[in-house]
């Protein structure tokens, strides 16, 4: 299992340049979440047998961090006094930056043509707690217990894959598909 948050590298702020002012224009990317299933199939010589290499992956958005960042714009003017020193005006701005937890799995296993592959294992758990107060009454000592009601939740998921490969021979599809096109075309 990795648990990965996103390096500095993978955020993006492209330098803005223009006359006496700086700033950084983030870049929006997407952040995938949820199950990714990537297959890769080779049908043996015979043809009886695919051969799958699978890299299912679970990835699930555990939190996301904001961070600030300042940017400067030196304005046209200058402020009055004895040496004139240009005006500079500060905003902050804002970027957001996700933590995912990916678990990932490779296996390359061989199957029968229309034979089905299940691959599990993957369990996720989660547990919540919950609590409900009565404003006012639940800030009082002894009568905290009679107006504070506490419940935890258990969420347990199991994520089972199925897949099941069919040999696809373009020919034997086409002369099932079109029984008189092979005819017509063999000049009968």
């Amino acid at each position: 299992m990795k648990r990965t948050l996103l390096s500095h590298s993978e955020l993006e702020a492209s330098p803005v340049v223009a006359n006496n002012a700086v700033a950084f224009d983030p870049t929006i990317s997407i952040v995938q979440s949820g199950v990714l299933l990537d297959v890769q199939a080779t049908v043996s010589s015979d043809r009886k047998y695919v051969t799958l290499t699978l890299r299912p992956q679970l990835a699930q958005l555990l939190d996301i961090f904001t961070f600030a960042f300042a940017q400067s714009t030196s304005g046209g003017g200058t402020t009055p006094g004895p040496t004139p020193t240009p005006t500079t005006t500060n905003s902050v701005g804002l970027v957001q930056q996700p933590e995912l937890q990916i678990t990932e799995v490779r296996t390359s296993v061989s199957v029968p043509d229309g034979g089905t592959l299940l691959l599990g294992g993957q369990t996720l758990a989660g547990e919540q707690e919950k609590e409900v107060v009565v404003p006012v009454l639940s800030k009082i000592p002894i009568l905290k217990r009679l107006f504070t009601n506490r419940s935890s939740a258990k969420d347990e998921q199991i994520l089972l894959i199925l897949v099941k490969p069919t040999i696809i021979i373009q020919k034997e599809s086409e002369a099932k598909q079109f029984p008189l096109l092979s005819s017509k075309v063999s000049g009968g």
